[in-house]
């Protein structure tokens, strides 16, 4: 994707330094820079990918756990097949005080899942999954 980390790097750009660094050569990275949101990330990387090959590859999507399931749906629309690379996540041990006492570092989760949730309902809509 082409959002950024801070407004002057675009992340697929950060990323590509990155696999060139560890020994990916450079003819094996596509980086798609134009895009503004997950639709547009999909749809600009199908266009990519099919004017390089006939059929298109299995692609690893890096992605977040919460983003997941509208990343893949879009990615499906324009027909491409995805493997996904999420962050894992760590199972917790939960008692009855996570029920009673509200932890503050959940709230931010909560967001999170709130903007995935309309996202995902809102693309929907809008027939871009």
């Amino acid at each position: 994707a082409s959002g950024s980390l801070q407004s002057e790097i675009i992340e697929s750009e950060y990323l590509k330094s990155y696999l060139l660094k560890i020994g990916i050569p450079e003819t094996d990275i596509i980086c798609e820079t134009k895009s503004q949101n997950t639709f547009q990330n999909a749809a600009y990387t199908a266009d990519l990918i099919f004017s390089n090959h006939k059929l298109a590859p299995s692609c690893l999507l890096i992605t977040s756990d919460f983003h997941y399931k509208r990343a893949i749906a879009c990615f499906k629309k324009n027909n491409l097949q995805v493997d996904p690379y999420l962050k894992s996540l760590k199972q917790k041990t939960i008692s009855i005080e996570d029920y009673i006492q509200p932890q503050s570092a959940y709230l931010s989760k909560w967001r999170a899942l709130f903007h995935e949730i309309i996202g995902y309902y809102t693309y929907k809509l809008m027939g871009y999954i």
